[in-house]
């Protein structure tokens, strides 16, 4: 016996079959099921599949899923679905004396190997994917927390909120000095009232973002560094006299010539 045995009964009616079986336990699109069908055709090669092909198929199809947003875990459970219901259907085509024949063993052999290679190809394109989004997600995330707000022509405020580790600040840095050139600033106010922790490498990274705004023109004030954070610095013997510090953003402003203006409300 050999596997054109299995070529034979393995009809393009019973690809169709299994596909609208699988479709069946989860809604697909025709788009899909006919991707399903090709690969169901090229598992009926004889002999199996290169990997190129199979490396091909596999990475048009899982394109395609990712527009379906749906997490990897159930991609995964669906192609062992697959798997299932392919091999049964083919078993039950079969003469019951080749099924145990080591021909269809070997067979299976490379049938599960190819299913496999697909899985790799997929987990492999789904994690990519998802490390794309979350680094565009952490971008933006940085972006948004740390604005520069133009309070007056070539004056700005950056108040910063939150932890600030290596990665959070070197995208500080990078968007501080694009705002700042961008709007053309002379003076920024740095407000740490936010900052809960200023460790050594948290200074560090803070005296790095103002060297670099310095070398564009731009002189800082810093405000709002906290009691316990000042004291905190201290112990660490963090050295911020070379820096002009204000108490509070207030204050650094009005020193600034700033006025505020509190408006009443009359009920009447």
């Amino acid at each position: 016996m050999d596997t054109n045995l299995i070529h034979q009964h393995l009809t393009l009616e019973l690809c169709e079959q299994i596909a609208e079986e699988w479709a069946k336990g989860s809604p697909q699109s025709d788009k899909l099921k006919e991707g399903l069908i090709e690969f169901i055709l090229l598992l009926r090669s004889t002999p199996l599949p290169s990997d190129e092909k199979i490396i091909g198929w596999a990475e048009n199809a899982v394109d395609e899923r990712l527009g379906l947003f749906r997490p990897p875990r159930l991609e995964i459970h669906e192609l062992n679905r697959l798997k299932r219901i392919f091999v049964d259907n083919v078993k039950e085509t079969l003469p019951d004396a080749f099924v145990s024949d080591p021909v269809f063993l070997e067979w299976l052999i490379g049938v599960n190997r190819i299913f496999d290679k697909v899985t790799d190809v997929f987990l492999g394109t789904f994690e990519i994917h998802s490390d794309r989004i979350l680094s565009g997600q952490q971008e933006l995330i940085s972006e948004l927390s740390s604005p520069i707000i133009e309070v007056a022509p070539k004056v700005g405020i950056l108040p910063l909120i939150g932890d600030i580790d290596t990665h959070r600040a070197k995208a500080i840095l990078t968007h501080s000095l694009e705002d700042s050139l961008k709007k053309e600033l002379d003076l920024l106010f740095i407000d740490l009232s936010g900052v809960a922790i200023v460790d050594t490498m948290v200074a560090q990274q803070l005296f790095r973002i103002i060297s670099a705004l310095n070398l564009i023109g731009v002189d800082i004030v810093l405000s709002g560094i906290r009691p316990e954070v000042a004291q905190t610095a201290v112990q660490m013997g963090i050295d911020f006299s070379s820096l002009e510090v204000k108490p509070t953003i207030a204050i650094a402003l009005q020193e600034m010539g700033f006025t505020f203006v509190h408006k009443t409300t009359e009920i009447l």
